[in-house]
Order: structure tokens, then C-alpha cells, then sequence
């Protein structure tokens, strides 16, 4: 995994919609794992503790000034669910056949994560869910995800 300042950023591309959300984030790598990060303090900041998250413009401002990562914690009171596919694009860049059937399925705003060997589908839900299975995680509460605002020529951009 590439360290977050490695990681070219195009936080402009994250939809206007996802940036006005007040649970923002920051990471970075600890230990081999990505660690969220509180962006006022640069404490460890966790998805229970909503006195840690901030809006998106100091996460970002603390992300280019510290050399961290962006990343949104995703709660029961948001309308949002993350589907994060792993390892389903190729040194080339190219998608998998079954990635680009879900892609078929799913509306969503579609970006690369932070390894580029992956993809987030962020997707509208009204039901909650909490599922990993096979290299497909689906979350819709209780967890953060990065978010790199990176896209893949070879993945639809859809309206959130």
C-alpha cells in the first residue's frame, strides 16, 4: 500500500453532495494498517466518536498540510452505502468481468482506492448493511472508508 502522500488526490472530483457531510476524516498508515485520524487534533479518531469527524474543508486542508489521507465515516444517519471491491483492476488498469457486472447494477458515484487495484461505489440506500464477502465489502453504518476522489477511465462516473 502507498503511503496517503503518495496518492495523487482529486478531492475536487468528490461529489458536492458528499463533501457537505460533517463526519470527515483524515488517516494514515500504522503499522501496515490505514489508522483514521482526527482532523483538528491528528489524534486517532474512530467511527463511535462523532466529537473526532469534521467537515470536509478541514479534512482536506489537514490532509494536503500533514501528508494524510481523506476519509468519511459512514453513519445510520446519512443516506449513503459503500460497496469496496478489491483487487479487481489489473496492472493495466482494466476491470474484471464480474467488477464491471456490478458496475452494470449499481448507480453511484464509482472511484479508485487508494491502492488503484480497487474501486468505491458510493450508491444512495435506504437499508442499513454491514456485509464482506469475497473481496466485496458493502457498509452503510458503523464504519469509515477513504476517499480519494481518483477515477478509472474504464469505470462510469453516475450521478450520486
Amino acid at each position: 500500500m502507498r503511503s496517503p502522500e503518495l496518492v495523487p488526490r482529486r478531492y475536487e472530483r468528490i461529489p458536492q453532495e458528499l463533501q457537505q457531510l460533517p463526519q470527515w476524516v483524515n488517516w494514515r498508515i500504522d503499522g501496515g494498517r490505514k489508522v483514521p485520524v482526527n482532523p483538528n487534533t491528528l489524534r486517532n479518531a474512530g467511527v463511535n466518536w462523532p466529537e473526532t469527524w469534521s467537515g470536509f474543508g478541514q479534512a482536506r486542508h489537514a490532509a494536503l498540510e500533514q501528508q494524510l489521507g481523506l476519509g468519511i465515516v459512514i453513519t445510520e444517519d446519512d443516506p449513503y452505502t459503500c460497496v469496496d471491491l478489491d483487487n479487481c483492476i489489473d496492472h493495466r488498469g482494466q476491470i474484471d468481468d464480474h467488477t464491471r457486472e456490478i458496475l452494470d447494477l449499481l448507480a453511484g458515484w464509482v472511484e479508485l482506492s487508494p491502492s488503484g487495484t480497487g474501486l468505491h461505489i458510493w450508491v444512495k440506500n435506504d437499508r442499513p448493511v454491514s456485509r464482506r464477502v469475497r473481496g466485496l465489502e458493502v457498509y452503510s453504518y458503523g464504519r469509515w472508508m477513504t476517499v480519494t476522489g481518483r477515477s478509472n477511465p474504464q469505470a462510469r462516473h453516475l450521478p450520486a
